[in-house]
């Protein structure tokens, strides 16, 4: 290893647009990723905020050509543009103007040490999970959660797996400690977890945590 490796953007196996830099490469100073579409009109950069990871991030249009919505303010970037967005509070999102639009982005924390985030394991997971291989995303939901314990996504998106895979007492014990964490999102309406719809330990706790948020 001589401290530095090159490669091109088609050398690194896509995962659904996903563009893995960060991890293909090894990177631990900073994220960095690239997102890819094939057909123009096709969001390249959904909408989102850093509000969670505070992040600074910037966005290089390197294929294609998109068009960036950040805040209110709408701004078309050919390829060779680059977007800086500062505030991690605002908005931001892409869409692709042409066929084949690639926009590469890197971003991290002022002042902090960078480490990667939750986000990434579940991104992970999501080829097996649309492939029916639900052991598969499991493991990797799980291997995320060892090292983000008291993220509530990995422990949510286990409790799914494990309720498709039809391992009920499993499935329960992730999804209680997922909404123990604050989960937002609600498992009576999980159409992953029609199997548990109406059970009642689950609708028990699912009540618990709507009440618990309504009083926060």
């Amino acid at each position: 290893m001589n401290g530095w490796q090159m490669i091109t953007l088609d050398e690194v196996k896509r995962r659904r647009g996903w563009i893995p830099l960060r991890e293909q490469l090894d990177v631990h100073a900073f994220g960095v990723n690239a997102w890819s579409v094939e057909s123009a009109g096709d969001s390249v950069i959904p909408e989102h905020d850093e509000h969670q990871t505070e992040q600074e991030e910037i966005y290089v249009v390197v294929r294609g050509h998109a068009r960036f919505t950040v805040a209110e303010d709408e701004l078309e970037a050919p390829q060779g543009t680059i977007v800086f967005v500062r505030d991690p509070e605002a908005k931001r999102s892409a869409v692709a103007v042409e066929d084949d639009t690639i926009v590469l982005s890197a971003g991290a924390r002022a002042g902090s040490a960078f480490s990667p985030s939750a986000w990434e394991w579940n991104a992970r997971a999501m080829d097996p999970y649309r492939e029916g291989d639900y052991e598969g995303a499991l493991a990797a939901f799980r291997e995320g959660h060892d090292l983000f314990p008291s993220d509530w996504t990995l422990l949510y998106n286990m409790g799914c797996m494990a309720a498709l895979l039809g391992r009920r007492d499993e499935a329960i014990e992730h999804l209680r400690a997922a909404l123990a964490l604050g989960a937002d999102a609600d498992p009576l309406e999980d159409d992953d977890l029609v199997s548990l719809r109406h059970d009642s330990e689950l609708i028990a706790i699912a009540g618990q945590a709507s009440t618990a948020r309504q009083g926060a």
